[in-house]
């Protein structure tokens, strides 16, 4: 039993090597701005981490009080590695789940940080209490259109909050086997099919077979998940202007290292998404 044990695991891992080679190949040749989007939102967590640090007399007060350190250090950044491991992995989903995690994490730091009744609470604290407990991102929309109303006017806070919550959606929806999804479109808020399964039927329709994390995760890439890994592209850049917003507004009145390459990042990153 003990040898057999062994020789499963052995198994598992060299399978799940040459998964992580083969993909990196597939990857290098077939949808390259995909890693090069994983590789930009790492750097964005290192850079936000150096711009985020506090200047030295507030050091101690920020990193006890201010919840979103230990949510940039304990949940963001680790979670942004797994993303990339998960592309390797051919585990899509499992990818998109992380993105949400992390958009999640920051949102709820800066509605933590400014929620008036909260602000003097340890980090600690503010966590145990139940405003916090039972958040959401989309729960506290209205409480983040106010924290972005001390930095612009109310019409373009409101754009600004639903924009990072229309991307929370769309990650939402490929979390769920079976879903549907509320969008911004010209026409206003429109709803559509959405859902895991289904992303699986249409591969499946289209290309005769479904996508590889419709098969198995770890799984080799093949021709019906170079869609699927575009859409994984389109979705981290959301992420990464989603992530940009929120710490912008969360630095404006903050006793921070460098608030003006906060700002030039955002601008920056506005420019290449358009």
């Amino acid at each position: 039993m003990g040898d057999y044990v062994k020789q499963l695991h052995e198994f598992f891992l060299k399978y799940t090597s040459d998964v992580m080679n083969a993909n990196l190949d597939f990857l290098l040749k077939n949808s390259k701005e995909t890693l090069n989007s994983c590789n930009k939102l790492l750097s964005d967590a290192d850079n936000i981490l150096r711009w985020l640090s506090p200047i030295k007399n507030k050091l101690k007060f920020m990193l006890e009080y201010y919840l979103m350190y230990p949510m940039l250090t304990n949940i963001v950044y680790p979670n942004l590695q797994f993303v990339y491991v998960a592309l390797l992995l051919g585990a899509l989903p499992q990818a998109v789940y992380t993105l949400r995690t992390v958009l999640e994490a920051v949102g709820i730091a800066l509605y933590a940080d400014n929620k008036f009744e909260l602000r003097n609470l340890h980090w600690i604290k503010k966590i145990e209490h139940e405003s916090i407990r039972n958040a959401s991102l989309l729960k506290v929309r209205d409480s983040l259109i106010k924290v972005f109303q001390e930095t612009v006017d109310k019409e373009q806070a409101k754009k600004l909050v639903d924009y990072v919550c229309d991307v929370y959606r769309q990650l939402s929806a490929w979390i769920h086997p079976v879903a549907n999804i509320q969008r911004l479109t010209e026409h206003g808020k429109e709803e559509f099919a959405a859902g895991l399964l289904r992303a699986i039927t249409l591969t499946a329709e289209k290309y005769g077979a479904p996508p590889s994390y419709g098969v198995l995760i770890p799984m080799k890439y093949g021709k019906t998940d170079i869609e699927d890994l575009k859409y994984l592209r389109e979705m981290i850049e959301l992420t990464r202007s989603s992530i940009a917003l929120l710490i912008y507004a969360w630095s404006k009145d903050k006793d921070i290292t460098d608030k003006n390459a906060i700002e030039e990042f955002l601008n920056k990153l506005s420019e290449e998404i358009r």
